[in-house]
């Protein structure tokens, strides 16, 4: 898997991020996630070496009803990991697909699985 030189993403390397991404699933911990969006600086460094969260292959988003923050990622995520690794409150894990639905139908709440935002989101051809 990689990416062609200006930063886009090949065909095989989105077909194998979603492949990975139907084993893999990122989870966050509404209880310590505080919002600061450095998961998102992190992410857009990596893949396009510039802070810009509107790069980023994982999203923040606050629920002002809930008073909580949803991470939400997208689908050219290479799941390398930087994001889990720099959450400061310990907020993101990737666990198997089996152990979340486990987690899920035990827990219900709190700790809920991402969802994958739209095919083409976190790449800068869509954000021309």
């Amino acid at each position: 898997m990689e990416r062609i030189p200006n930063g886009r993403y090949t065909q095989e390397f989105r077909e194998e991020s979603v492949k990975m991404a139907m084993e893999k699933v990122l989870i966050i911990d509404v209880d310590k996630c505080t919002g600061c969006r450095q998961c998102e600086l992190v992410c857009s460094m990596q893949n396009y070496g510039e802070f810009n969260p509107r790069l980023a292959n994982i999203r923040i988003i606050k629920n002002k009803t809930m008073d909580i923050h949803l991470a939400v990622w997208g689908t050219g995520c290479a799941l390398c990991g930087k994001c889990v690794e720099t959450c400061v409150p310990g907020a993101l894990e990737f666990i198997d697909l089996d152990q979340a639905i486990i987690n899920w139908k035990a827990v219900r709440i709190g700790r809920m699985p991402a969802p994958l935002f739209g095919s083409g989101r976190g790449t800068k051809e869509v954000r021309k």
